[in-house]
């Protein structure tokens, strides 16, 4: 685990919020074990062949899972936001509701799957861990 985005989750003030973030960090890695955890641009990144998503704290106080390729993901269950956005798709998730595990899982799976074609469409390896 990369010790910067266990500083940054620790680090949100709103317990509810850094409680949420953890816990969407341990899914992604239960889901990806040999995933890529780095610091971008202030936020983690999460990445297989590339990136994969991210996580952000909204001004709003919700945890926003922001997937870079988004704009090529079918958006199954209807929760992407940030549609106007050339590439990236996200969705908010709120610390006093209920993560829908399924859904989730869904779309961390189809967003990995869109990373892999089309990296290997480029002719590219995935990434090595650190």
């Amino acid at each position: 685990m990369n010790p910067y985005v266990s500083r940054y989750i620790t680090n949100i003030e709103d317990e509810g919020i850094s409680a949420l973030a953890g816990y969407v960090r341990e899914h992604i890695r239960s889901i990806f074990p040999d995933i890529i955890e780095e610091m971008k641009w202030g936020v983690p990144f999460f990445s297989i062949y590339g990136s994969l998503c991210y996580l952000n704290v909204s001004k709003k106080g919700e945890l926003i899972v922001a997937f870079y390729r988004g704009h090529l993901m079918s958006d199954s269950a209807g929760v992407f936001e940030g549609k106007d956005r050339k590439m990236i798709r996200h969705f908010v998730l709120d610390p006093n509701e209920e993560v829908n595990e399924k859904v989730l899982t869904a779309y961390l799976k189809e967003a990995a799957l869109v990373d892999k074609e089309l990296w290997e469409s480029k002719g590219k390896k995935r990434k090595k861990r650190r």
